[in-house]
C-alpha cells in the first residue's frame, strides 16, 4: 500500500508540473510546442484553477477552445 500511495504522489507530481511547463516552457524544453495542451482541447490543472478565480472563462473552455483567441485568452 505505500508504495502505490507514493507511486500515486509521484504521478501526480509529475502530472502538475507537465501543465505548468505547458504554459511557462519553451518548445526547445518542452519538446513539443507550448500550449500544445490547449490547441488540442485538454484542459489541465491550470486551467481549472483559473475558472476557480475567472469564472468567465468557463464559457470559453465550454465553447471548445477552437478559436485562436479563446486560446489566447486563457493562457494569459
Amino acid at each position: 500500500m505505500l508504495a502505490f500511495e507514493y507511486a500515486k504522489n509521484l504521478g501526480l507530481a509529475f502530472q502538475l508540473i507537465d501543465d505548468v511547463l505547458d504554459f511557462t516552457g519553451t518548445s526547445a524544453s518542452l519538446g513539443k510546442g507550448s500550449l500544445s495542451d490547449i490547441r488540442n482541447g485538454i484542459i489541465t490543472a491550470p486551467i481549472l484553477f483559473a475558472i476557480e478565480e475567472f469564472p468567465q472563462l468557463d464559457a470559453v473552455v465550454k465553447r471548445g477552445l477552437d478559436n485562436p483567441a479563446d486560446i489566447d485568452l486563457v493562457s494569459f
